[in-house]
């Protein structure tokens, strides 16, 4: 076809395609990277603007040529969830699950959802690290509940991945795992779980994507457990046990492509949607509505007297220490710092007091030098009385009497 390059990819042949109006390309860059392109209508493009980016969602650019829309995906899958059917047993099947829902995770936190997801486009790289393609063209898993939460669907679409991979058929539900054996893996558990992302009724299902990750990871007690198995079969198709991209943040919306994309990078940065939340601004004060303390000799006191008002002031109190004027000004993390005015400032502070019954705005009278308290003398303590030991009395003297 004689078309491009697009973002400096070359068309190079056509790949099977179900879906009138749509065309899916093989492509290859001059510098020996590889690809694949989808052309066909706008709608297209539209929807990979929402699809989440990095990770093992890759990375997608969109444009439009004299032709039409066209969107490249750079990188290709070394063997596709397809040719893994049946080759796998469930602890590594879940380990796929894990996988999907760890990036699903902070897609979901941050409002989206991926909506388009189909075990048909999935797969791994050359270096054993999960690849997802957006599924453009043709139909997408519909939700067999009605009105689902579009986080709970995706949750849903993995509970299928993961049973599609074990030999069910699709769409599936919790009734599915009937006919499902559960090889290596705690069998009433991983009914349990997996009947939670499947649930027909989708308010009860395990979502958002954080949920079912820790339910999928009690299940297979640790992540390492099912990922053993999981590399053990890509090295089998001669593939590396990468697993994880993690290199790439995971953002969303695709970006426009570069007119030829560097030869050094395999998928170079693109604008994305940061899903992390922004770093929170420092805390400002309004400096004009700020609390002020006065001097105790200037606050008005005002009563009534047989209707008339009468203005009283407050007298000093007797030990109260010399009021110092203290500025307050935001650091640049937003903390406030306090500083003692110098003589000349200090000066300028009583003249705007006596000109204005409000003191200048941000700044406060607090006490400084306080007298000492004053020193208490302990009562020297009372004497012991002294107790004289009483005298002993004389034993009485018996007289023997005088014999007849």
């Amino acid at each position: 076809m004689d078309r491009g390059p697009l973002a400096g990819f070359y068309l190079v042949s056509p790949l099977p395609s179900e879906h009138k109006g749509i065309e899916y390309w093989a492509t290859r860059h001059p510098d020996g990277r590889t690809g694949e392109a989808t052309l066909g209508p706008p709608s297209l493009v539209d929807a990979v603007r929402n699809l989440p980016q990095g990770g093992p969602w890759g990375q997608t650019w969109w444009g439009e040529d004299k032709v039409g829309p066209w969107v490249l995906m750079p990188g290709e899958l070394a063997v596709s969830l397809t040719q893994l059917r049946g080759k796998l047993d469930a602890p590594a099947a879940f380990a796929v699950g894990l996988l999907l829902l760890e990036a699903l995770a902070p897609v979901h936190e941050a409002g989206g959802a991926h909506k388009r997801l189909h075990p048909s486009c999935m797969g791994f790289d050359r270096r054993g690290v999960l690849r997802v393609r957006p599924r453009l063209g043709g139909e997408v898993l519909q939700d067999i509940a009605e009105g689902a939460d579009p986080r709970a669907t995706d949750c849903w679409a993995v509970g299928c991945v993961i049973t599609w991979l074990l030999g069910s058929e699709l769409p599936a539900t919790e009734h599915t795992l009937e006919e499902i054996r559960f090889d290596g893996v705690d069998e009433p558990r991983a009914r349990l779980t997996l009947g939670g992302l499947l649930r027909t009724n989708h308010r009860f299902r395990l979502f958002p994507a954080s949920h079912g990750r820790q339910a999928l990871m009690a299940l297979l007690h640790s992540s390492e457990h099912g990922e053993d198995h999981l590399t053990r079969a890509l090295e089998k198709e001669g593939l590396g046990t990468g697993l994880r991209d993690d290199a790439r943040p995971i953002g969303i919306g695709g970006a426009p492509a570069p007119q030829d994309l560097p030869p050094s990078s395999d998928t170079p940065a693109s604008p994305l949607l940061p899903l992390e939340p922004p770093p929170s601004k420092p805390r400002t004060r309004d400096h004009t509505s700020a609390p002020t303390i006065r001097r105790p000799s200037q606050i008005n006191l005002k009563s009534k007297t047989d209707g008339a008002e009468a203005e009283e002031i407050a007298p000093k109190a007797p030990h109260s220490p010399v009021p110092a004027p203290i500025r307050i000004q935001l650091d640049p993390t937003g903390r406030p710092v306090a500083s003692i005015l110098t003589t000349e400032e200090a000066e300028a502070f009583d003249a705007a007091l006596k000109a204005s019954e409000t003191p200048p705005p941000f700044t406060i009278q607090v006490p400084i030098a306080p007298e000492p308290a004053p020193e208490i003398e302990a009562p020297a303590p009372e004497p012991e009385p002294e107790f004289e030991e009483p005298e002993p009395e004389p034993e009485p003297e018996f007289e023997e009497p005088e014999a007849e």
